[in-house]
């Protein structure tokens, strides 16, 4: 493998253990490397193990062996998405926000991307994203600066969608990465000004999180659980399988 550094490095580690980055995988922790090869067949779908991802306004496919297999055939219809689940829900659907003739829509695939059911969600906002907990499915629809416009559950694993919220949710003043659905009922997330947030009530309103909680920057879901990044805004991480136990981890 060549050199490879920057910013703009892109990294992709699999479930198996495999990591790709630049046209190149490893399965042996970065001592060795291969480069991989793009399939002649399209990516008609998503396999166990594989990855959905946004790439260039469309949703990819993503391979441990492959790298990036190319676009999915079947893309959400009608919809411009611009966010894609970072790992597929427990019944292994895989859940994509965006919009649809200009307002905020959600869609969901439950038969690995050959099919789409897309949500159109009566808010005002530049874009949708998706928390998922058993059943209880929430959409957030975030405006300008990451603000929270709406929030909408559904408690049928996504078959229909009830509006939480009267109206936008003045705190936190903007969103930071993706909400995390409790055990207990309660969403968690992280606001653009780095504190810690917990809603009660569907989403309806947050309050500050009580106890010393360092600053954090976003969370993001994986196939292994949760990921808060920035934290004690030095560059560390952390990581939690439910949301409510977080570990440093040790990188940065």
């Amino acid at each position: 493998m060549p050199p490879a550094q920057g910013p703009g490095l892109d990294l992709t580690a699999f479930a198996d253990g495999r990591v790709v980055v630049g046209g190149y995988v490893t399965s042996d922790g970065g001592r060795t490397w291969q480069a991989t090869s793009r399939p002649d067949a399209p990516a008609t779908s998503v396999a166990t193990g594989q990855l959905l991802r946004l790439g260039g306004g469309a949703v990819e496919v993503w391979s441990s062996v492959y790298g990036n297999r190319g676009e999915l055939v079947q893309q959400p219809p009608g919809m411009t998405v611009d966010w894609v689940a970072g790992a597929p829900s427990a019944t292994g659907a895989w859940w994509v926000g965006g919009t649809r003739d200009g307002r905020p829509a959600v869609a969901v695939t439950r038969d690995g991307g050959s099919s789409w059911q897309v949500h159109p969600l009566d808010a005002t906002g530049r874009t949708a994203q998706v928390s998922v907990l058993g059943e209880h499915v929430y959409a957030t629809v975030l405006g300008a600066d990451r603000a929270i416009s709406a929030v909408f559950l559904s408690t049928d694993s996504g078959q229909t969608f009830t509006r939480t919220t009267s109206g936008p949710v003045a705190t936190p003043d903007g969103l930071a990465g993706e909400a995390v659905p409790l055990l207990d009922g309660r969403l968690l997330v992280t606001g653009t000004d780095g504190k810690w947030y917990v809603s009660a009530d569907d989403g309806r309103t947050f309050h500050q999180a009580d106890g010393t909680l360092p600053q954090v920057g976003p969370i993001f879901r994986t196939p292994a659980g949760y990921i808060v990044r920035d934290l004690f805004g030095s560059g560390w991480a952390a990581f939690s399988a439910d949301g409510s136990t977080w570990r440093k981890l040790q990188v940065n």
